[in-house]
């Protein structure tokens, strides 16, 4: 069996489905994933592709567990994914490099740091 998982919340908080108390039902977008032995890594995807729907998007950058499509780890940014992440080893510490969008903000690369 394979795990799957939505990748953000969606439009379940619109007034239409609100009562309706859906689980995430996922972002539209063009989200590129990371993936290595046990996770995937995924964003929601930017703002500043004019073909996505609007509502498309989100700032939310996550790490899925391969085996089962559960969450393990998420943070926001200060933009949605752009481009696919990638990621390096630098002086034995791993880092995931990001590059960032969104229509209020400039275009920027960010580097985490896996613990």
């Amino acid at each position: 069996m394979r795990a799957r998982s939505a990748n953000g919340d969606g439009p379940r908080d619109h007034e239409a489905l609100r009562h309706l108390n859906f689980p995430p039902l996922g972002q539209g977008g063009r989200a590129a994933p990371l993936v290595t032995k046990t996770l995937v890594f995924l964003g929601e995807g930017s703002l500043v592709d004019l073909s996505q729907a609007p509502g498309s998007g989100g700032k939310m950058f996550r790490a899925f567990d391969k085996a089962t499509g559960e969450v393990v780890w998420e943070t926001e940014l200060r933009g949605g994914t752009s481009a696919a992440p990638m990621t390096y080893l630098a002086d034995g510490k791993q880092y995931i490099v990001l590059t960032l969008g969104w229509d209020d903000t400039v275009s920027e690369d960010v580097a985490l740091a896996l613990p």
